[in-house]
């Protein structure tokens, strides 16, 4: 299934999310794998990914401007398992 930017995702119920200076820290615990995201703004969007409205919803109340980069970098955490559709 492809990323939509229209449906409501969340971060996955096994991903620990802690926020720090560069940005934050991922760490899913189904899969013992350590992500380090270096965007303040995908983390904004990350938190904001509560099932509730959608992924473009997310992206447009942290930074309209980088709606692209933020969507891109959206589809590819869902690939890696770190957010999905609710």
């Amino acid at each position: 299934m492809a990323f939509d930017p229209r449906a409501s995702y969340r971060v996955g119920d096994q991903v620990v999310l802690r926020r720090e200076a560069f940005g934050a820290l991922a760490y899913d615990l189904s899969t013992r794998k350590l992500r380090v995201l270096r965007d303040p703004d995908l983390v904004s969007v990350l938190e904001r990914l509560d099932g509730t409205s959608s992924a473009a919803d997310a992206v447009a109340s942290v930074d309209a401007g980088r709606s692209r980069v933020l969507l891109a970098a959206l589809a590819k955490l869902e690939r890696e398992g770190l957010i999905g559709v609710v």
